[in-house]
């Protein structure tokens, strides 16, 4: 079986999950790009070396480098420059979703979580469709269950269930997109 060539996109590789999905799909074999967002104290390089020296110095695991790309999944092309999505055009194959707000009350002062949750969603699926990206994955969460008890199966997204609080509308929400793309 040949080696894929192509890279794996994953967003939110500076969140606890997207840190976990570098060293395992690292250690699978993947070729890693990763979308990270600058922040007021580190440019978007930097965050994604402190991933690496994470692995490094704290787990004692060495971990290849992916490509960090400097872009926000709120901003339309996920922000990147032109330069940036023709390559990403060229090599990305997949996606893996997993950035997201945690935040569990709407914040007026940035639109959190529906912002980065359905608006960041959106962004991504439409990148994915403008590029040709055929194969999506999407990071849920069990707070899409609302309020609801006992089983709950996977098929079972939007049943009417209450969500308790704006995490859990737009997790909703955004997977909806999701499913529907």
């Amino acid at each position: 079986m040949a080696a894929n060539l192509k890279y794996l996109l994953l967003t939110g590789a500076t969140g606890l999950l997207g840190r976990s999905l570098i060293r395992d799909l690292s250690a699978d074999g993947r070729r890693l790009a990763v979308l990270v967002r600058g922040s007021k104290h580190a440019t978007a390089e930097a965050r994604g070396d402190e991933l690496l020296d994470d692995w490094r110095d704290v787990a004692g695991v060495t971990v290849e480098a992916p490509v960090v790309l400097a872009g926000d999944i709120t901003s339309p092309g996920l922000g990147l420059g032109t330069e940036a999505a023709a390559w990403v055009g060229r090599n990305v194959d997949e996606v893996v979703h997993s950035a997201a707000s945690l935040s569990f009350q709407m914040r007026e002062s940035d639109g959190e979580p529906w912002n980065s949750n359905v608006n960041g969603t959106a962004n991504v699926l439409a990148l994915c469709r403008d590029l040709g990206i055929r194969r999506y994955h999407h990071v849920s969460s069990a707070y899409v269950c609302g309020t609801r008890r006992g089983r709950i199966l996977e098929s079972e997204l939007d049943v009417g269930q209450t969500p308790g609080n704006d995490y859990e509308r737009s997790k909703i929400e955004s997977e909806k997109a999701a499913v529907s793309a």
